[in-house]
């Protein structure tokens, strides 16, 4: 059987088995034809002629057949090119247009085709939408979970610091009005803490549970030991929760413990923040 002719057999068998599309067999057969027309080279003509196009010689023959969809530029382009010169244009019997023509309705055939079909596709997008509803439930609910979470780390930090400072009494005799200098031995840890705890939530991006840490420094520590949290924090360059803990001990603290709180500030050469703190508390 002449090599050509299996082409043509081997694509009316997939038009048969209803495998290709009538568009891709009609243009599988104007490729067969052009192939036709090639003249004979020396060896095998598929061999010869993939060589000729610059393709390989399975490329040719799944073009030819079917078995792939050819591309315009490596092939059918080429393969109309060499017809033409080989035959001329008039034994080719087809202008360029027809067969970019024939070419788009064989493209537009072969996607359709390949397109899957599936009529449970309605149901699968149902079960995609709701699965989409439950993820994007999970993330708010996540999202609570770890307000929740930093809720509880600074309640944490705040409790750790206020055992740190009743360990730390407990041992002491009850300090008089004098006493603020012998009970800021013992808190010291606990401004060390407390800093540290205030530092690591700003660091996190958690600043509403730092605040919320801040906000209990001024009930836990001595003004003195207050005074150290905020020195404590600048040198971190913590700038904005040293400011906001000098406000919020500022205005909600007594006189005299904004006193006492102003004086602390200053031996730890805070002359401006210990200001500040006056200031407030006047204002």
């Amino acid at each position: 059987m002449p090599e050509d002719r299996s082409f043509e057999d081997k694509v009316n068998r997939k038009l048969t088995q209803g495998a290709v599309s009538k568009e891709e067999g009609a243009l599988a057969k104007a490729l067969i034809g052009l192939y036709d027309l090639l003249k004979k080279q020396p060896g095998k003509k598929l061999d010869s002629t993939a060589k000729r196009l610059g393709i390989s010689s399975s490329a040719l023959y799944r073009g030819l057949t079917c078995d792939s969809f050819p591309s315009w530029e490596m092939l059918v382009k080429l393969l109309y090119e060499s017809a033409c010169d080989d035959a001329g244009r008039l034994a080719v019997g087809t202008t360029d247009t027809q067969l970019k023509g024939l070419y788009s309705a064989a493209e537009a055939a072969h996607r359709k085709r390949r397109k899957p079909r599936c009529s449970a596709c309605p149901e699968y997008r149902r079960n995609i939408r709701s699965l989409q509803q439950q993820v994007l439930d999970l993330q708010q609910k996540v999202s609570e979970l770890l307000q929740e979470a930093q809720a509880l780390r600074a309640d944490k930090a705040v409790l750790d610091a206020a055992l740190t400072v009743q360990h730390k009494s407990a041992h002491l005799p009850v300090p008089s009005r004098k006493g603020d200098r012998q009970r800021s031995t013992s808190d010291t840890s606990a401004a060390t803490q407390l800093a540290a705890e205030v530092a690591t939530l700003f660091a996190d991006g958690q600043r509403e549970a730092a605040l919320a840490v801040l906000r209990e420094i001024p009930g836990l520590l001595t003004p003195r030991d207050s005074a150290a949290s905020v020195a404590l924090l600048r040198r971190q360059e913590l700038d904005k929760p040293a400011e906001t803990l000098i406000q919020i001990y500022s205005r909600e603290q007594p006189e005299k413990d904004v006193m006492r709180f102003a004086l602390g500030l200053q031996e730890f050469d805070l002359a401006n923040d210990a200001g500040n703190a006056l200031r407030i508390a006047v204002g």
